[in-house]
């Protein structure tokens, strides 16, 4: 029997990488020292480099103290065993942005956490968008309060749908 992994097994892996590859969210992996074993090309265009460059490092060595130390309890977290959801404001390359994350433990054959998998998804246009939208309605809502006159919005059909 031949040693190394079958080809079977180096075309899932290789699989497994293209489809990681294509995802939009970020995606990784980290063993119990919190360094990145795995990286995708999402997370490589947030930072701007190449998978190299991320594989071996820690979150110390790419976020700022905060950003890490924010890092670290989620990843506290998740190799304690819990599968954590959480919305996360961290900075990336000098900007502030906000990642919604998921982290997995992913345990070994008799249960114990050896490594964790996290899918981010940036939302720091959206929650710009959303900021910008609340702005936008307060200001028209406070011209329509000042205004001198009654204002009445009908829809289609001639119901007030607002005034």
């Amino acid at each position: 029997m031949a040693n190394g992994p079958s080809d079977a097994t180096r075309t899932v892996d290789s699989l497994l990488r293209a489809a990681a590859d294509a995802a939009e969210e970020s995606i990784f992996l980290k063993g119990p020292e919190r360094r990145y074993l795995f990286v995708n090309r999402a997370m490589c265009r947030l930072f701007a480099c190449e998978p190299e460059d991320l594989v071996g490092r820690t979150p110390e060595d790419l976020f700022d103290p905060d950003s890490a130390a924010t890092v670290r309890e989620v990843d506290d977290r998740t190799f304690a065993g819990e599968t954590v959801h959480a919305t996360r404001d961290l900075v990336v390359g000098g900007e502030a942005r906000t990642f919604l994350t998921t982290q997995i433990p992913l345990p070994d054959e008799v249960g114990h956490v050896h490594a964790i998998c996290g899918f981010v998804r940036d939302l720091t246009d959206l929650r710009r968008a959303e900021d910008e939208l609340k702005a936008e309605k307060r200001f028209v809502e406070s011209l329509v309060d000042l205004a001198p006159t009654i204002i009445v919005l009908l829809d289609s059909e001639g119901r007030i749908v607002r005034y």
